[in-house]
């Protein structure tokens, strides 16, 4: 499926299956639904506020009650399946119980069924009731001044990871609290977190491959090492997945690896 078939844009950040059966791609020209035969463009368009709030899209997710959500680099947005449009979140400086920030990081269900954004800015527990947020801002050092969190993904449903300024966070949706994991990291530009079934976490970053981090605090660097086609060959590294049976896929700039069960090279 190419913009020859209908895309809005051919590099695709985000692919989400939803209960509808509906595969839906995430651009950095809006989002796109397919329906197996034919592709729906849903672009950004300033002037008209039922569209999606922003082009760039970084986050797809559907909630148990079968909402469908997308967070973009300028504001979150619900679908309305019934009207074919969409239901904008953002924040407002004036307005505390808006999102603390527009760029959204992640989005994720808690065991309660309640639904937490991760933005640049913090994380925010949607109210339903009465359709706002309830702010939890990241620990703060004397030495630091407004961190941002660059990547986030969930361990269990009631544990959100964060990655912000060298650190990584747990947070814990039943406490509203967070725990420092890992600090001292020299990691910059990083696009993605992400916890494998062994409670390793991984990073991914924009040029500098990935990492691993062990539950014992071991780090392994995996990036394109000369003369060794089993290592990994790119150093952008966009997104960190398993399938079902467990493999660690690394999704990057250059192509798709699949980490092999020595936990060291790849396909």
């Amino acid at each position: 499926i190419t913009v020859t078939e209908g895309l809005t844009q051919g590099l695709v950040n985000k692919i989400y299956r939803d209960s509808r059966d509906f595969m839906w791609f995430g651009t950095l020209q809006g989002i796109n639904r397919y329906d197996g035969i034919n592709i729906k463009k849903f672009e950004s368009l300033a002037d008209d506020s039922t569209t999606i709030t922003s082009g760039m899209v970084s986050s797809i997710f559907e909630d148990s009650r079968k909402n469908l959500w997308v967070g973009t680099a300028n504001g979150l947005n619900r679908f309305d399946y019934s009207k074919e449009r969409f239901i904008r979140f953002l924040h407002y400086p004036m307005k505390p119980g808006s999102l603390s920030d527009n760029s959204v990081v992640h989005i994720s269900e808690d065991s309660k069924g309640r639904l937490w954004v991760v933005t640049r800015s913090g994380i925010n527990l949607y109210r339903d009731n009465t359709e706002d947020f309830e702010r939890f801002d990241l620990p703060v050092s004397d030495q630091e001044k407004n961190p941002a969190i660059d990547a986030a993904c969930s361990g269990n449903p009631d544990t959100i990871y964060l990655y912000s300024s060298g650190k990584i966070y747990k947070f814990c949706t039943a406490a509203g609290e967070f725990v420092m994991v890992k600090s001292g990291l020299k990691i910059s530009e990083v696009n993605t977190l992400f916890e494998d079934p062994a409670n390793n976490m991984w990073i991914g970053t924009e040029n500098d491959g990935a990492f691993r981090i062990s539950r014992s605090g071991e780090i392994t660097h995996f990036y394109p090492e000369k003369n060794n086609s089993s290592s990994l060959q790119s150093i952008s590294v966009k997104s960190i997945d398993p399938d079902s049976r467990k493999n660690i896929w690394i999704s990057t700039r250059d192509g798709l690896y699949k980490l092999k069960p020595d936990g060291k090279t790849f396909i």
